[in-house]
């Protein structure tokens, strides 16, 4: 995967929280639809690592809240991106590594 560190995560900082342990959230096929839209509504015209890095605020919104519902957290944190444009393979692919893996 293009940007990939010897760490294993998209891209290295500095100073790295030791104790992050990272983990997959399932999202619904409706919620995986919807934030595959919002990326694309969001970051549609960025390369790979800045769609990641978008999609990486959107799982962390769903962890603060507690909630998975997509478009409960697209509400509360006032995601404004279109979400009727469909999504490209590359932010299905982000979806899927920031969520999943």
């Amino acid at each position: 995967m293009s940007g990939s560190t010897q760490t294993g995560y998209l891209l290295s900082i500095d100073n790295p929280d030791p104790n992050y342990q990272p983990y997959a959230i399932h999202l619904s096929d409706a919620d995986r639809d919807l934030a595959e839209r919002i990326l694309m509504g969001e970051a549609g015209s960025m390369d790979y690592t800045g769609m990641a890095i978008v999609a990486q605020c959107l799982r962390d919104a769903c962890i603060r809240s507690g909630s998975t519902n997509i478009a409960s957290i697209i509400a509360e944190y006032k995601y404004y991106g279109s979400t009727s444009i469909r999504p490209s393979q590359t932010c299905k692919d982000v979806i899927n590594y920031i969520f999943d893996q």
